[in-house]
């Protein structure tokens, strides 16, 4: 699903899309809100899962750690706040994660990297707490 130029807040009812496989929404500034936690509920996704650039705001949702057939997770550019889940660590398939370092901690920052051999981070590091 490669849907430019949306606007509004992503619907919790994305989470009943079951035979999704590739979510490309990046750069849709018109998006604003909240990732809803329904987001976990797209176990079916086996590529990209890419919010980049969205304008997201609060934080990282744990249930994206259900998405374990992912490729790449894609969350840079966005407005997250908080921890960063530690559930991302079960991203095994994923061979990258895109996070800013902005407002985001790493409360359990091990667990983040006691991933599979191939996961990369990329970080743009302005802030970091542990």
């Amino acid at each position: 699903m490669s849907m430019p130029e949306l606007t509004g807040s992503f619907p919790t009812e994305l989470g009943l899309l079951s035979y999704l496989e590739d979510a490309d929404l990046y750069y849709n500034s018109g998006i604003a809100g909240w990732l809803p936690t329904e987001v976990g509920w797209l176990t079916s996704i086996t590529e990209d899962f890419d919010i980049e650039g969205c304008n997201v705001t609060g934080t990282i949702p744990t249930e994206l750690g259900n998405l374990v057939n992912l490729t790449t997770l894609w969350l840079s550019d966005n407005k997250f706040h908080g921890n960063v889940p530690s559930e991302l660590g079960r991203l095994v398939s994923s061979s990258r994660i895109d996070l800013e370092v902005r407002q985001l901690t790493f409360k359990y920052i091990h667990a983040m990297f006691i991933l599979h051999h191939r996961f990369t981070f990329s970080f743009i590091l302005q802030r970091k707490t542990i």
